[in-house]
């Protein structure tokens, strides 16, 4: 009996579901798979018909050698050692909470820390105020927006996969002249 592959595993990435299926050629089935002194991400599982699954939630950036082995019906092994690249980053928000002049032109960026950039911005809940926008790549804009107060969920992605949802406050304020004696 010899394995036939995959010789590396899909990429696996924090948050995401994740599915990849170990096979084998040869010996007597059933089959049952098993690790040897090695462990998958923190989240994900192998399955006795070598069917690695879950949604992985470890904090790391590595690839990860891992030595699978088989054995048939009779107890015949084979071994093999697959490569998993797993990417699971941690990004930030650096604020939570905006504030936008009503009635006026109103620019400014969200900024994000962690991972690897150029990021994607999507807002995945709620909804932006009147005449306030959200662009991909992380500009708020507002042109003329009322006064209103809304939360929104935004889903930031790196370019390698990793994301992270974040709850967003925006509000929309007038503008309050102050005298200068």
């Amino acid at each position: 009996m010899w394995l036939l592959g995959p010789t590396t595993l899909p990429r696996a990435i924090r948050g995401v579901p994740y599915e990849a299926q170990l096979s084998v050629e040869g010996g007597t089935l059933p089959y049952t798979w098993g690790l040897l002194d090695t462990a998958l991400p923190q989240g994900l599982s192998l399955k006795p018909d070598g069917h690695i699954v879950g949604t992985p939630r470890a904090v790391a950036d590595e690839t990860f050698e891992l030595t699978f082995q088989v054995h048939d019906q009779y107890g015949a092994p084979a071994t093999a050692t697959v490569g998993l690249e797993y990417y699971g980053p941690v990004l930030t928000l650096a604020k939570k909470r905006l504030v936008v002049p009503a009635g006026a032109k109103f620019r400014t960026e969200l900024e994000v820390a962690g991972g690897a950039g150029p990021y994607l911005f999507e807002v995945v809940g709620g909804k932006l105020p009147p005449r306030v926008a959200l662009g991909k790549r992380g500009a708020v804009v507002a042109r003329r927006a009322h006064t209103a107060t809304r939360r929104v969920v935004v889903r930031v992605t790196d370019r390698r996969g990793g994301f992270a949802l974040f709850k967003l406050r925006i509000d929309v304020k007038p503008v309050t002249a102050v005298a200068i004696p």
